[in-house]
């Protein structure tokens, strides 16, 4: 707990405040991951769509085209992911806006990135594997919604749109 603590103060706040404002701006946000990763991912753009977003996960059968008007929200740890790297030029081709939220500022997909928010995951964390990389990408993005609920421009009651064919 400490060591997710530690991580989630030192995220620059200029980084986070850059992205909130992306997601604000995009007409739909689309996110993609891989492993763990993409499904931290897929719970943050359950959140967007709980708070009146648009948002879509990238490969599921109803996500739709990505246009100019869209951001591209990539979840990885490296920045390296081949397929993620391809998903990031392809966005970025197409004219949408593409961030990241990585462990490695500088990497391959941030090369294709409008907006990076670094993680700063220590080089040897107590925990095994990329762990803690992946609670810190939740913890972060809840910490995004959160803060778009406290800037008054999102809808502030996650219950009206939460699933109710559970």
């Amino acid at each position: 707990m400490a060591e997710l603590s530690a991580i989630q103060e030192s995220i620059d706040e200029n980084e986070m405040a850059a992205l909130e404002n992306e997601i604000k701006s995009a007409r739909a946000v689309f996110v993609t991951g891989a492993g763990r990763s993409l499904l931290m991912m897929k719970a943050f753009a359950m959140r967007l769509m709980q708070i009146g977003l648009t948002a879509y996960v990238v490969g599921e059968t109803v996500t739709p085209a990505i246009t100019g008007m869209d951001l591209l929200v990539i979840g990885s740890g490296s920045g390296e992911k081949q397929s993620l790297v391809l998903t990031a030029k392809t966005a970025a081709e197409c004219g949408a806006a593409v961030a990241c939220i990585t462990g490695v500022p500088f990497s391959r997909i941030t090369g294709y990135s409008r907006t990076v928010l670094t993680i700063p995951v220590p080089v040897k964390p107590a925990q095994p594997g990329g762990g803690v990389f992946e609670q810190s990408l939740l913890l972060a993005c809840d910490r995004i919604i959160m803060d778009l609920i406290d800037g008054g421009s999102v809808n502030a009651d996650l219950t009206a749109l939460h699933a109710n064919l559970e």
